[in-house]
């Protein structure tokens, strides 16, 4: 049975694109716990270091935002990477270290990582998708920084202002 949603339930599906599903998934996975399946995955990968084992390992990391386990993803994803010719593989990795590049608000890195998945396949839908999800982050990321800093300016000139105010009315 499929789960129903209330019109006002930000899991409500109608005319959610999917950009913002997968910013809601994204988003979800901030309040889960991973550490079970982190252990778990750990466990399996130290007994047999296979490629499976390698790569479910990294996925689960990805899952987490603490930056100690992506960079950890980042690392393993990486050598699986540089260690196998496999284009579906590479593409995988490509598209789950954008995922931790995301996570990390390092968005330039994140699109290099999605922009190399796409060279390969230039269609597939989910790198399409992660794609402009970095790109909104960024620049929505990058405004906010310009307002905090030109909200950091303006207080240096009021306060400045207020200084030679100051400064100047104890001369007369």
């Amino acid at each position: 049975k499929i789960p129903h949603f209330p019109k006002n339930s930000k899991m409500a599906l109608s005319n959610t694109t999917p950009v913002a599903l997968l910013e809601q998934q994204l988003e979800a996975e901030k309040t889960m716990n991973f550490s079970d399946a982190v252990q778990c995955a750990s466990k399996a990968w130290q007994r047999e270091q296979t490629l499976d084992n390698a790569f479910a390992y990294a996925i689960v990391l990805c899952k987490s935002w603490n930056t100690t386990d992506l960079e950890k993803a980042k690392q393993l994803l990486s050598g699986l990477y540089k260690k196998f010719q496999d284009a579906q593989l590479r593409r995988e990795c490509d598209y789950s270290t954008a995922i931790c590049h995301y996570k990390t608000k390092t968005y330039d890195d994140a699109l290099q990582c999605v922009n190399r998945a796409l060279q390969e396949q230039p269609t597939n839908s989910q790198a399409l998708t992660l794609k402009e999800l970095i790109l909104k982050k960024r620049s929505k990321d990058g405004m906010l920084g310009i307002i905090a800093a030109g909200g950091a300016a303006a207080i240096g000139l009021t306060a400045g202002g207020i200084l030679l105010a100051a400064l100047t009315k104890g001369r007369k």
